[in-house]
């Protein structure tokens, strides 16, 4: 198997085929798209077809909205998904799956993670802002894909 390293910090969207997402990940009003966070891409040596490690990311559902969309912010709130053991939830999934680069910004809440820097901003959260403002083509995107 040849394997290539991401940084960790690779967000992307992802397109999830019907009734192939895991019951434990929460897909509302992202129209059959997830945020994951890229952790390996590889090609097994009797295959053509290179596959991704990823781990996925739930919505946090806003109060009061059904698009779940915070209301002074217009974004999704995200939360790294994760079994009952506090584990990541990842799977292996189709590269071809992946289908554009997403940008998370870390909610710090009330105060920051004390231990908080830029190298370690995606492991001392765990809740993040979906930022659609971040280029036009990804609000574009986000606007046609998870708002229609």
């Amino acid at each position: 198997m040849q394997g290539h390293g991401v940084t960790g910090h690779d967000v992307v969207s992802m397109v999830c085929p019907l009734g192939v997402v895991a019951p434990t990940i929460r897909l509302i009003d992202l129209s059959g798209h997830s945020i994951i966070q890229l952790q390996m891409i590889f090609r097994p040596l009797s295959s053509e077809h290179f596959l991704a490690y990823v781990q996925h990311f739930n919505i946090v559902p806003q109060q009061g909205t059904v698009s779940n969309v915070h209301p002074r912010t217009g974004m999704h709130m995200l939360r790294c998904a994760v079994r009952a053991d506090r584990s990541r939830i990842g799977e292996v999934v189709p590269i071809t799956q992946v289908q554009s680069p997403a940008h998370l910004i870390p909610n710090f809440g009330k105060e920051a993670h004390p231990h908080l820097m830029r190298e370690n901003s995606y492991k001392a959260s765990s809740e993040f802002w979906l930022n659609k403002y971040w280029s036009k083509q990804f609000y574009f995107m986000l606007s046609y894909y998870f708002y229609m």
